[in-house]
């Protein structure tokens, strides 16, 4: 699969397509990001570790889903974009990340099955201390290769760090943020 994405960046309409993927990763991001703040402001979740007593605990639970497939996507889109330009420390991030989304979808999915908090160890924490860790290492090396602005890099993995996973109610606005910032470069080069 990767050698299919990476096949499809070597044309102006394989590039094109993986633009647009990026773009429509980040819309995915920013909407999840709104969904999850507005529900913990008006309807805050009531598990507090356990049982699911309402709705606003499926959908509290069940964004995370498609709020972790948006960097996913987004990480993969554009390591293929980057092409040769990408060294090694962004393909070691982009698998880091990539492993830990993974672990923490399969987590909440598993949550929304189960109607409860599942709980495997640390196993959460540590999962997104990965991906924390693999977008870093990702924009990283990304930067270095100057396809998208310095900035608009770093403030995804600040955005990421204050805003995923384990931020704080409300922090997932700096995130959605960072995600419109980065929207403004890929809407563009999308276009191009």
């Amino acid at each position: 699969m990767v050698s299919r994405v990476a096949l499809a960046g070597t044309t102006r309409d394989g590039r094109q397509a993986l633009w647009r993927t990026a773009e429509g990763s980040l819309y995915l991001g920013i909407a999840t990001a709104i969904v999850l703040t507005a529900v913990w402001f008006i309807h805050p979740s009531s598990s507090d570790g356990g049982t699911f007593h309402s709705v606003a605990d499926y959908v509290f639970t069940g964004n995370g889903v498609p709020f972790g497939v948006a960097p996913l996507v987004l990480l993969w889109s554009l390591l293929a974009l980057h092409g040769d330009r990408a060294g090694r420390t962004a393909r070691i991030g982009v698998v880091l990340a990539s492993v830990s989304l993974a672990v923490l979808i399969a987590i909440l999915a598993a949550s929304v099955a189960a109607a409860e908090e599942v709980q495997i160890g640390p196993m959460y924490p540590l999962a997104t201390l990965g991906s924390i860790v693999g977008i870093a290492l990702f924009c990283f090396d990304a930067a270095r290769a100057r396809l998208l602005p310095r900035a608009a890099l770093w403030f995804w993995v600040a955005g990421w760090t204050v805003g995923g996973m384990l931020g704080p109610k409300g922090s997932q606005l700096v995130l959605a943020a960072a995600y419109t910032v980065l929207l403004v470069y890929v809407r563009r080069r999308a276009r191009d």
